[in-house]
């Protein structure tokens, strides 16, 4: 295993999902912390590999890496590079219903409401993949804070190795810094969930750096 040291950057690094075996980025807080993994949606614990001895090994090694980065560094952050496949979730159109309709006369019928599909916002196009409005989500009961949206890709192939790039802004527009997700295969003219932890507690907005496939 890898660990790289960023000195002057918030403190986060990454473990796998115990169940499903997928990537999870999350700041150090949130160290412990059970949580449904953004993946498979089953309980996992934050910053403990899940597995066989060749698990528990490794989660050994990779909480003894930290402890000798963090004091050697002075809390300098310890990432661990580990890239694993996502399950492409399908999103679900939101729905809303219509306001009821207040009678003139007391002795008229009251309208009853009609559910009403909510348009889809428009979708932003980027290396062929038509990218929704990124929303942010918050774990409760923890200070995890997740940036949501789908990439539908719009060619007709399977698109591997693909990487999605997302700057953090605040109140101000200034960039906080990069976060990602990762999917192994997007199939055609179908949409893959992405899921990114926040790094920073003062984030008002994400927005997207790019999309990259490997060749």
């Amino acid at each position: 295993m890898m660990f790289t040291v960023r000195s002057g950057e918030p403190n986060y690094f990454k473990c796998h999902c115990q169940r499903c075996g997928g990537h999870i980025e999350f700041p150090s807080n949130g160290a412990g912390v059970t949580i449904d993994c953004p993946h498979c949606g089953k309980k996992t614990v934050l910053g403990v590999a899940g597995g066989g001895a060749k698990s528990r090994k490794s989660n050994k090694l990779l909480w003894v890496g930290l402890s000798v980065a963090l004091a050697v560094g002075g809390g300098a952050v310890v990432v661990l590079r580990i890239q694993k496949p996502k399950e492409t979730v399908l999103a679900r159109p939101a729905k809303v219903e219509a306001p009821a309709v207040l009678p003139e006369n007391t002795n008229k019928p009251v309208a009853q409401p009609i559910p009403i599909s909510q348009p889809a916002p428009a979708a932003e196009t980027i290396s062929d993949f038509d990218v929704s409005k990124i929303s942010l989500q918050k774990v409760p009961g923890s200070s995890l804070v997740y940036a949501v949206g789908t990439a539908k890709n719009t060619v007709g192939r399977q698109r591997f190795g693909v990487k999605i790039e997302l700057n953090q802004l605040d109140e101000n527009d200034k960039n906080l810094g990069v976060i990602s997700d990762y999917a192994s295969v997007v199939d055609p003219q179908k949409p893959w969930q992405f899921k990114a932890v926040l790094t920073s507690p003062h984030v008002a907005k994400v927005t997207v750096a790019g999309i990259k496939e490997q060749q």
